[in-house]
């Protein structure tokens, strides 16, 4: 079950939580979907020729899991690591692909937010290979992610320590600004903004020297500079957090494309600090790419894991939607009416860019029915914003129907006292009703 306790987004947890290796070369997107169709195929091959019982379609089957945990592909990766479970472990405790099959299931428990079985499985894995400086690491990043932020810090240092120790192979050390970066956020999380900032700039400059060639095109970057972003916001430092932002943008949509969570959440934690800025080019900005991280959210399967942003990004949306806008829109109607409605302008204009969100809310709508993610008390917030953005725009009947789903959400809650809520979806959908 996801830990409640520790929302985190993609980019929060910067390590390459990945079986993949991590060379100083860069990463693009047309190639790693190129490579992606290659272990497709080839698995595909080897299963119609071989079978699934064999030790190369296994290869070739985990490689074709590493590919998918990197897109976020989240739900064929878990439909073949059960396929292929049994069978790995057939080979044996401690053979190449039980190990392989352990790790891959940490990952993936590790991209759906189920930190608690992902750290199990990084210790059952410790169990059978013993320390590494990457276990150690990773191990380190499943603590912060459970908030046992004490327990993460003794992770990264034992990391540091055998990437230090005598004899350490070289490749010890190939990562060493995931464990910095990892340093970092400990240090966020325990209010020491600038501590936490100091680590986060050397886990950056790691990078930036490590994929020098590659003109910084890679998405360790990109997750480092999220996490420089989001220290500066904190600071409130935000020239300093909109720059890395930007750049984080610039390189995930380069080198991971637009549709992972990566670039969605890069997005919304740019239009977060535009809009906090409050000019009037920079809120059309933030509006912007708050769209755009929304509507790539909605997109993704396992829907369930992002449900918590998505609800986040839709109240942003009714909140900035009703808020005055920063001086300098040139688009401000009169007080006459508009010809074609006969209503007032400022509501045609009040509609009109109610109207802008209505697509990815109905998108999401229709893929939780798709998915078959169970209805419950959180996902009425969801329902209220929805409510709320079909009232602003017009679409009355629609927001009725919302606002009674929110209603009966909230209902189903026992622990909390959400009368509140329930009386503010009644008295908007009686406007509603009162306005078709």
């Amino acid at each position: 079950m996801e830990e409640k306790s520790a929302q985190r987004t993609a980019t929060e947890d910067p390590t390459p939580i990945s079986r993949k290796k991590v060379s100083g070369s860069g990463e693009s997107i047309d190639a790693i979907l190129s490579e992606h169709e290659v272990f497709e195929k080839k698995f595909t091959a080897l299963k119609l020729t071989r079978g699934l019982d064999d030790d190369e379609t296994l290869e070739a089957a985990l490689d074709l899991i590493d590919s998918w945990i990197g897109l976020y592909h989240l739900e064929p990766t878990a439909a073949l690591i059960d396929e292929i479970w049994t069978l790995c472990h057939s080979r044996g405790e401690g053979s190449r692909l039980q190990i392989k099959v352990l790790q891959a299931r940490a990952f993936l428990r590790f991209k759906q937010h189920n930190f608690r079985d992902c750290l199990g499985d990084f210790l059952k894995f410790r169990e059978i290979v013993g320390p590494s400086a990457e276990l150690a690491e990773n191990t380190g990043h499943a603590y912060n992610s459970l908030g046992q932020l004490r327990n993460a810090e003794l992770s990264f240092t034992e990391s540091l320590q055998l990437m230090d120790a005598p004899g350490a192979p070289p490749k010890a050390s190939s990562n060493r600004g995931g464990v910095l970066l990892g340093l970092g956020l400990v240090k966020e999380r325990q209010g020491d903004l600038r501590g936490g900032l100091d680590f986060i700039y050397q886990a950056l400059g790691f990078y930036r020297n490590k994929f020098a060639a590659a003109n910084g095109q890679h998405s360790l970057i990109a997750k480092s500079l999220m996490s420089v972003g989001k220290c500066h916001e904190k600071l409130r430092e935000l020239d300093q957090a909109e720059t890395a932002f930007r750049e984080a943008v610039a390189v995930f949509q380069a080198t991971c494309g637009n549709n992972t969570p990566l670039t969605a959440d890069s997005m919304f934690c740019l239009a977060k600090v535009l809009y906090a800025q409050r000019t009037f080019p920079k809120y059309q900005e933030a509006r912007t790419y708050l769209f755009t991280s929304l509507d790539n959210y909605t997109s993704f399967d396992s829907l369930h894991i992002y449900m918590n942003i998505i609800i986040e990004i839709t109240m942003c949306a009714v909140k900035w939607g009703t808020t005055p806008a920063p001086p300098g829109d040139p688009d401000q109607p009169g007080d006459g009416n508009d010809p074609a409605t006969g209503k007032p302008l400022k509501l045609v204009k009040l509609y009109r860019s109610f109207d802008y969100w209505k697509p990815p809310i109905e998108k999401c709508i229709s893929r939780l029915e798709e998915q078959k993610i169970p209805k419950d008390g959180n996902l009425g917030v969801f329902f209220k914003s929805a409510g709320e953005i079909h009232l602003m725009s017009g679409a009355h009947s629609k927001a009725v129907g919302y606002f009674a789903m929110a209603v009966k959400l909230f209902k189903t809650v026992t622990d909390m006292d959400l009368s509140k809520l329930i009386a503010e979806c009644e008295s908007m959908s009686t406007f509603a009703s009162n306005q078709r």
